[in-house]
């Protein structure tokens, strides 16, 4: 069980790791050009680039925790912290009138993954 929760964080940080660098190193020109990415229009660069500098500082807190067992609280916090991203993607696509569906998939994977982990927050607590 420990193995597959290993699995399922690294999983589940590769999209957002993704997509926070996409936001990161691709210039704003560029990223409301792409026609799949309609919603950044929406938003000044200043704020997408927020958006993914948060987005990767989350992906990375959901792993390298794992690695630092003093540290391990910070997994179920970076993974609530992606599920309000994923609240607030779902609450601009749905204002756009946009697909949700990898929005709810992505939400319902943050979820497993908080669950599996909210034991190190008690643990940090009764430390």
């Amino acid at each position: 069980m420990k193995n597959l929760n290993q699995i399922l964080k690294i999983l589940l940080s590769l999209p957002f790791l993704g997509a926070g660098l996409l936001k990161i190193i691709k210039p704003y020109d560029e990223i409301i050009a792409d026609p799949e990415l309609g919603w950044v229009n929406d938003f000044s660069a200043s704020t997408v680039l927020v958006i993914g500098v948060v987005e990767v500082i989350l992906a990375l807190g959901l792993v390298i925790p794992g690695l630092i067992k003093k540290f391990q609280f910070i997994i179920p916090i970076s993974s609530i912290g992606l599920g309000i991203i994923m609240i607030g993607a779902m609450y601009t696509h749905i204002s756009r009138d946009e697909a949700i569906m990898q929005n709810i998939v992505l939400l319902g994977f943050i979820l497993v993954v908080t669950v599996l982990n909210l034991h190190f927050l008690k643990k940090q607590k009764n430390s």
